[in-house]
């Protein structure tokens, strides 16, 4: 027999043990059926139930699988340790206790000194989520459970619990915005102190070098948009000695070479397969072969038993050109040819690259050409004639004007300066005045050119400039690197304008790990187009987003696939167990499963549309866009279940759609209940797990004896394991957007968000101690980011309280908490600023830094491509004797992007 229980009454016994197992899903409590059907996709306690009881079996399996997994795979699951230097290292947990990874002793210190400052802040700001939702719960518990609890509305199920329960117009809607502006002012409070804290951290980082970092990023500069006329290594770096005389270590300009790239890339897969060739030939003791120009599975066709057979078929060694598609041609020496010839290619396009990029000449003659355009807005009495040298000083001969005082005006140019020189001869009044033409044309003639002509004219000019950048300046190189040798020098060139022309754009350098080499030689201009109209891509897939979101929650109840033909028997009156589960865990999977596929798609457009250079800029600009499809998640959740239930009555009564809608907004509490404890119980461990390095590693076990597996392959197992901070940071934000949302309206959902990032904290602290190596470091760029989206997200708690307090008649309180969203406002400008003004190091503290440094040599080629650096490079032997772990880990990471 089913009991049956009042929620009242549940609210205050508990059921007796010998009623109710956990995992007797036929004795699970069910709400009496006198009870009114929650609204839309909301789920009721019972599916909660069992959700939990699923979910915990998967929690103690994953649990369990990893840590038999970690004893065995160490490189997968606690491999941090064979990728960072000796003084990174820590002790790892004991791997024979379950779970002893939780009672492991560390310190946030730790963090800071083993992790990098990237780990440290993502950890940071997990700390705010928690404390927030910690205290949150707390003061719920205690204050607004008993205020709605004790309501005249008799709610049921959760919204006993909630805002539902209280009367419209009632004194006690004054609580949940009181609450709101305890929580603002509490999480405005906390940010402060954190990016006061953060400020010291960037001070300290931008001054000294951490762990496996290179020094030489402290000192550089990257500028783009670089003109024709600095296009050169030399020019550059002349360019910056006459601004800076005497402080420029290093400059070089990004070579953009298409056709180097493209054969690069092919004698990397072209050596991968020669090695392919050489284990199966060494585990079958059988030649391959391969057909030319026909499908193979991995470029490897026929290496069966039936090679006597065909060996009169198989062509001798030609030059590539000879072969016919289609003949079968011996692997081994096919690609060993192949290889030495590309190795050749390869030689001659960079010795024609370091040719293109070392005329003498044009080195000589465009960073004066340049300077001397720079000039010609200068008064004429301000501009040095060539006949004044003898007038100069020694310091002038190293100022920025002097450079004119160099020119030789009788050796050809290789770049025409006649436009610059006709422009030094024309005062500033008359240089790009509008109308200048017309001063002494006849009035038809000016009245023509104002009703239209000039703007015509330059609206063409203008457009046939967009066609031609957009077909050209994807392949024009305008990038370069500038290395110091103060850090002064350095803040004062990322913080100065050294140019009034536009472009010439000069930031501080990203460490060179940070780099995607494939994009650092697309224009900046060409990229940043691209940016703009991925923004259009991006928020019109947000409107539509609201499409599958509103369609898997209609269809993902127990009822609704009851009605497609073969699924009756899903009905809630034939399967009243089964049921509950497929309400309360199909729609949270289903969506989960969903926002997994968000990341691949934002990096897809960030790597491969806009061509963004840096990692930590591809991670910020993934996070920024999964918050806005989080975000929407959040709120087409709330709307689309009381919009789709109740779409009909609005329709027929107009005037009550408040009415309406103010009685169905909260109803999918449960379903965010059940959203986050999904994510706690499944969703975090399944973190633990590396899913994408497990399968590979099983895959290749699977498909290939170990004897066919080349050393490269066997290699893998030491790929390093990173983390992906576009991917993590918002699922905090997710949960921490939920909170916020209904922390008010129904506080029941909080103590849910406490446990999730208590939970967090502790995965993500063993993953940053054990598991994750630093792909790069950039100083915890991303931090003040996810600081203003989490106001952001408050700000959406604000807007949905107001508007469910005006629903309910709260007019007084819902303006109380509308003052609350100028502050919050005012608090994301102030952050952003302070976030700004962390990112450079000040002058007094860059001298300070100076007087103190050591002298520090630096790496010429550390901003130099590597098809650029690369010489021959040859097959990995089938099995590395007496070889070291070092070469197997470089081995494994050595094509990581």
């Amino acid at each position: 027999m089913e009991h049956t229980m009042d929620v009242k009454s549940f609210w205050m016994t508990s059921p007796s043990p010998s009623v109710y197992s956990p995992f007797d899903l036929s004795a699970v409590p069910s709400i009496s059926p006198t009870a009114e059907p929650s609204a839309g996709i909301d789920v009721t306690i019972d599916e909660v139930y069992t959700v939990i009881v699923v979910n915990s079996f998967f929690l103690f399996f994953l649990l369990y699988l990893h840590y038999r997994l970690a004893k065995s795979l160490q490189p997968l699951y606690v491999g941090r340790n064979f990728h960072v230097s000796e003084s990174l290292r820590v002790q790892v947990f004991d791997l024979n206790k379950f779970l002893s990874w939780m009672f492991d002793d560390w310190s946030f210190e730790e963090i800071r000194n083993k992790a990098g400052l990237d780990a440290y802040m993502f950890m940071r700001f997990l700390r705010i989520c928690l404390v927030t939702t910690s205290v949150a719960s707390f003061y719920g518990l205690f204050v607004l459970w008993p205020v709605y609890y004790t309501g005249n509305q008799d709610g049921e199920e959760w919204y006993v619990l909630s805002m539902q329960n209280v009367d419209d117009g009632s004194p006690r809607l004054w609580a949940g915005s009181v609450f709101m502006w305890v929580l603002t002012l509490f999480i405005i409070w906390n940010l402060k102190r954190e990016m006061d804290h953060y400020t010291d951290l960037r001070l300290e980082f931008g001054g000294c070098v951490e762990g496996d970092m290179d020094a030489i990023h402290l000192y550089s500069v990257i500028v783009e948009r670089l003109p024709k006329e600095l296009q050169d290594d030399k020019a550059l770096k002349d360019y910056f000695e006459e601004i800076f005389p005497g402080k420029v270590e290093h400059a070089g300009v990004i070579i953009n070479y298409p056709e180097l790239e493209t054969v690069f890339k092919e004698r990397q897969t072209t050596v991968e397969k020669l090695e392919k060739a050489v284990a199966i030939y060494q585990s079958t003791s059988i030649r391959p072969t391969h057909r030319i120009g026909g499908w193979q599975w991995g470029d490897i066709f026929c290496f069966e038993k039936k090679t006597q057979t065909r060996e009169s078929t198989v062509q001798p060694l030609l030059e590539d050109n000879e072969y016919n598609v289609g003949d079968i041609v011996d692997s081994i020496q096919f690609y060993e040819t192949k290889v030495e010839k590309l190795n050749e290619e390869v030689r001659v396009l960079q010795q024609r690259a370091k040719l293109r990029g070392n005329d003498v000449d044009l080195s000589k003659k465009s960073a004066q050409c340049w300077i001397k355009k720079t000039l010609k807005f200068l008064p004429k009495h301000q501009q040095e004639k060539p006949g004044d040298k003898d007038a100069t000083t020694a310091d002038d001969e190293s100022s920025f004007l002097s450079t004119l005082e160099q020119i030789d005006s009788e050796q050809e140019s290789l770049i025409d300066t006649s436009d610059y020189e006709k422009d030094l001869q024309i005062s500033a009044v008359n240089r790009r005045r509008p109308g200048q033409k017309y001063d002494y044309s006849s009035r038809w003639q000016w009245l023509f050119g104002i009703l239209g002509k000039d703007f015509t004219y330059d609206l063409f000019k203008f457009l046939r400039k967009q066609i031609d950048e957009f077909g050209s300046e994807s392949f024009k190189s305008s990038t370069g690197f500038v290395t110091f040798n103060s850090l002064v020098t350095t803040s004062i060139a990322v913080d100065s304008s050294c140019t009034h022309h536009e472009g010439l754009i000069i930031n501080r350098a990203p460490e060179p790990r940070d780099i995607i080499w494939r994009n650092i030689a697309v224009d900046q201009a060409y990229s940043e187009k691209k940016k703009r109209s991925a923004v259009f891509i991006v928020a019109f897939g947000a409107l539509l987003w609201a499409i599958p979101i509103a369609f898997i929650q209609a269809i993902a109840t127990a009822d609704s696939l009851s009605e497609v033909d073969g699924f009756e028997w899903l009905s809630e009156s034939n399967n009243s167990a089964l049921a509950k589960f497929v309400n309360g865990y199909l729609p949270v999977v289903t969506i989960m499963g969903l926002i997994l596929l968000l990341p691949f798609v934002f990096e897809f457009i960030g790597k491969s549309y806009e061509f963004r250079k840096t990692k930590s800029g591809l991670e910020t600009s993934v996070m920024n866009r999964m918050f806005i499809y989080l975000l929407a998640n959040i709120f087409v959740t709330v709307t689309s279940g009381s919009l789709w239930d109740s779409l009909n009555d609005i329709i027929d009564e107009p005037s009550d759609t408040f009415e309406i809608l103010g009685d169905s907004l909260p109803e999918v509490v449960g379903y965010f209940v059940s959203f986050v404890i999904t994510k706690i119980l499944l969703g975090l461990p399944s973190t633990l797990m590396r899913w994408g390095a497990l399968s590979r590693y099983i895959w290749l076990r699977i498909v290939y004896s170990e004897e066919s597996m080349t050393q490269r392959e066997l290699d893998m197992i030491y790929r390093e394991q990173v983390i992906r901070f576009g991917r993590e940071y918002p699922n905090l934000l997710l949960v921490s957007g939920i909170c916020f949302t209904y922390a008010c309206i129904a506080p029941v959902v909080l103590p849910a968000g406490a446990v999730y990032f208590w939970f967090a904290f502790y995965i993500y602290k063993m993953q940053f101690l054990h598991l994750y190596s630093p792909r790069y470091e950039s100083g915890g760029l991303m931090f003040p980011d996810i600081c203003r989206l989490l106001l952001v997200g408050l700000v959406g708690g604000q807007i949905t309280l107001i508007g469910y307090l005006s629903l309910r008649e709260g007019y007084q309180p819902a303006a109380f908490v509308f003052l609350s969203i100028p502050v919050t406002l005012s608090s994301i400008s102030e952050l952003k600023s302070k976030g700004r003004k962390a990112k450079n190091l000040s002058l007094e503290i860059a001298a300070a830094l100076d007087k103190n440094k050591t002298k520090i040599e630096f790496d010429d080629d550390a901003y130099k491509q590597k098809i650029m650096k690369e010489a021959d490079i040859h097959p990995l032997p089938y099995r590395r004797e007496n070889g070291s772990l070092e070469d197997a880990i470089t081995t494994a990471n050595e094509n990581q992007d």
